[in-house]
């Protein structure tokens, strides 16, 4: 059987076929615009970038099952990443939660469910970027404003206004808050002080799991970075 395809069949085709490689190959380019420029953390678990690109399927259980309302979706304005979960340190850290309810809740293996554990878990690099600008190294005592700041990343969970409750204690003392409320099981092994004759800054260890807790409560808003891995 003889298929009769005209100039003007020929043309189109070869348009709409040039038009979807254009397409595929911008596709492409904006995936890797947008694993360049991922801000914030993936959630604890997370596979490689490229690998979780493609098996998260957006379906946003991993914000559902947090406690801590520490995951949410990206927006439109992250291109290719819109719908994907990540957690902004600066906003809220992740807490280590027992289980790591949200790996469980993954049902696509972005969320690598072998990782069940604190101690398996790295999300970032945290490193001190100014250990002058420590409350320790300035004898500074944690203010109520301090509080009250964490507090209005939101309340909404018991864990979150045990949170609060606890670091109300911290207020008109000597600030520890990096250390006392670090998530990490063995605490030490993942900041500790360092004490100097002016006073004392953070120093962050090798199990740290890149959860960002501390910059997130850290009053000083200065003294930590993170770097995603």
């Amino acid at each position: 059987m003889k298929i009769k395809i005209n100039r003007r069949d020929t043309v189109k085709y070869g348009l709409i076929t040039a038009a979807g490689c254009v397409m595929a190959g911008f596709g492409s380019s904006l995936k890797e615009y947008s694993s360049k420029n991922f801000t914030g953390l993936r959630p604890p678990g997370a596979v490689d970038e490229e690998s979780f690109q493609h098996l998260c399927i957006k379906c946003g259980q991993c914000v559902q099952v947090c406690p801590y309302h520490a995951v949410s979706l990206k927006d439109i304005t992250t291109l290719v990443d819109i719908g994907t979960p990540a957690i902004y340190p600066e906003l809220r850290g992740c807490y280590l939660c027992d289980l790591l309810p949200c790996v469980l809740a993954c049902p696509s293996g972005a969320l690598n469910h072998e990782i069940s554990d604190a101690h398996d878990v790295k999300m970032a690099e945290i490193t001190v970027k100014s250990k002058e600008n420590c409350l320790g190294m300035k004898n500074i005592n944690v203010s109520e404003e301090d509080v009250l700041r964490v507090a209005a990343h939101g309340v909404k969970s018991p864990v979150e206004k045990e949170l609060v409750e606890k670091l109300k204690t911290a207020a008109g003392k000597p600030c520890k808050i990096c250390v006392d409320f670090c998530p990490y099981p063995e605490k030490e092994q993942a900041v500790k002080l360092i004490n100097t004759e002016n006073g004392y800054y953070p120093e962050i260890q090798a199990d740290c799991a890149g959860c960002g807790v501390c910059i997130e409560l850290c009053p000083a808003g200065s003294v930590f970075e993170y770097k995603k891995i």
